[in-house]
C-alpha cells in the first residue's frame, strides 16, 4: 500500500512539473486515475494477522474457531490429515472466507489451514461448481460465510 502511495505522489509532481508532451501529460493522468482506484480498493480489503483483531486485521486462529464452531468440530481440528465431512466442511468455510475478503494467493490461503495451494484450489472450486441439487449446500456455505463475517464484526466490507 505504501509503495502504491508513493507511486502516486512521484506521478503527482511529474504531472505537475508540466511536461510539454501532451500524450505524455495523458498518460501520467491516465495512471494517476488507476492508482487512485486500485488504494481505494486495497483499503477495503481486509488483512488477516496471526495474533490479533484489531480494526485493520483479523485473526486467522479467530477465522478458524468461528468455522470450527459452525461445523461442531474442534478448530485444532481443520489443520489435521482427515477427510472427515465436518472438518473438510470447516476447512472449506475457511478458504471460501480468505478467498472472498482477502487478496491472499492460494498458497497463502492453504498455509493458514495447514495445506498447500491445491487445498485452496479445490475447495473453492467445488463450492463454486455446486449447481442442481448441490445448489442448497452452496447457499448453505455462503450463509455459513456471513455467519463467520458476522461473528467478527466487520460489518463495512458486509455484502
Amino acid at each position: 500500500m505504501n509503495r502504491l502511495i508513493k507511486a502516486k505522489n512521484d506521478l503527482q509532481r511529474v504531472a505537475e512539473a508540466r511536461p510539454t508532451n501532451q500524450m505524455l501529460l495523458e498518460y501520467i493522468e491516465n495512471h494517476l486515475k488507476e492508482l487512485d482506484e486500485i488504494i481505494e480498493y486495497e483499503k477495503n480489503i481486509i488483512r488477516i494477522d496471526k495474533t490479533k483483531n484489531d480494526g485493520k486485521a483479523i485473526c486467522e486462529s479467530e477465522v478458524k474457531k468461528i468455522a470450527a464452531d459452525i461445523c461442531r468440530i474442534d478448530a485444532k481440528d481443520i489443520e489435521k490429515e482427515t477427510r472427515k465431512q465436518e472438518v473438510v466442511c470447516a476447512r472449506w468455510l475457511v478458504l471460501m472466507y480468505v478467498e472472498r475478503f482477502t487478496s491472499y494467493t492460494r498458497t497463502q490461503q492453504g498455509a493458514i489451514v495447514g495445506k498447500d495451494h491445491s487445498t485452496a484450489c479445490n475447495a473453492i472450486k467445488n463450492v463454486d461448481n455446486f449447481t442442481g441439487w448441490r445448489k442448497i449446500r452452496k447457499i448453505r456455505f455462503e450463509n455459513m460465510i456471513n455467519e463467520i463475517h458476522e461473528a467478527i464484526g466487520i460489518n463495512k466490507y458486509f455484502d
